[in-house]
């Protein structure tokens, strides 16, 4: 059997192996598979066209347990899931909005993946913080007994935006992934409420 190939150029950074989906000059659509290494954004490659692959309905691909059938996304899931949700939301065309907008893909894309990065430079600040004041106290005590001393106001008003930050960020991010995966739900007709999404 003779397979099919096209000449494409690549809307965006592409592993080797990847299926992605294309429309031939006659506008039809097609699946076709990037070869190994991968491919850069904006570089000229031929690809193997592939079976159309069928969609998997009413049931999640996999259970909860399960590593998944990709690998790497697994590792992904397992390293940063923040990534690996914004990947999922910029298949479907999810944006940050809580709505289908596939024009706001890379705008969603980079809130997703920078609000958890906020939050953890807010925990470690904070942790710095809390060890400050131990190793403060430590020494004050080996000094003899003294009147305790609090932080300058200012740093407490900066502290506590920080801290009305980083809890708006964690109940936007519990919201939004809420909506995606109902989003996703409805798309591919899966049994479910929003009871099981706010659990994800």
């Amino acid at each position: 059997m003779i397979k099919r190939t096209w000449q494409l150029l690549a809307p965006a950074n592409y592993p080797g192996g990847r299926r992605i989906e294309a429309l031939t000059p006659e506008g039809n659509t097609i699946f076709v598979k990037v070869p190994e290494p991968g491919v850069a954004r904006g570089t000229a490659f031929v690809g193997e066209e592939i079976p159309k692959p069928q969609p998997v309905t009413e049931r999640w691909h996999d259970a909860i347990c399960n590593c998944g059938s990709e690998g790497t996304f697994c590792c992904l899931v397992f390293l940063w899931p923040a990534a690996a949700w914004a990947s999922i939301m910029d298949k479907i065309g999810f944006s940050f909005l809580g709505h289908i907008n596939p024009s706001l893909r890379q705008a969603t894309f980079v809130i997703m993946v920078g609000a958890p990065i906020i939050l953890i430079i807010h925990q470690f600040q904070k942790m710095h913080q809390v060890l400050a004041l131990q190793a403060k106290a430590a020494s004050s005590s080996a000094a003899g007994p003294s009147k305790p001393q609090f932080p300058p106001e200012a740093d407490d008003g900066a502290w506590m935006d920080l801290t009305l930050v980083a809890a708006l960020l964690s109940w936007y991010l519990i919201i939004i992934f809420t909506l995606t995966r109902r989003a996703v739900r409805k798309m591919y007709k899966i049994r479910g409420n929003c009871c099981t999404d706010c659990l994800w």
